[in-house]
């Protein structure tokens, strides 16, 4: 499924409907990376693009640790999707990627 698309879709599950005007929220990235290394060498670019970045203790695969990048934006499937394509395309240097997005700090709606 193309990204756009899912993350509309994702929005609209939780009940924000296209084209509705929205006060911009902190979006939380969930970011997986290879090592320890790779995640702490990512943490300073992250804060030069604007994100906060959080280190995660919990992680689904321990060989793979965990943080997440937050972003204050406008909930909208097009500023999602720029934000985490730009993270995409910055984390292929420390062979990292993202894992999905959400509110997980912050559940005001």
């Amino acid at each position: 499924m193309d990204l756009l698309k899912e993350n509309a879709e994702t929005l609209h599950s939780l009940g924000y409907m296209p084209g509705e005007l929205l006060a911009p929220r902190r979006i939380d990235f969930s970011i997986v990376f290879p090592s320890n290394d790779a995640r702490a060498r990512a943490a300073s670019m992250l804060t030069s693009m604007g994100f906060d970045f959080e280190i995660t203790e919990e992680g689904v695969d321990p060989s793979m640790p965990e943080a997440v990048a937050h972003k204050v934006i406008s909930p909208t499937a097009e500023a999602i999707t720029d934000a985490e394509y730009a993270l995409d395309e910055s984390l292929r240097a420390f062979d990292a990627r993202t894992d999905g997005w959400g509110f997980f700090r912050d559940t005001a709606h």
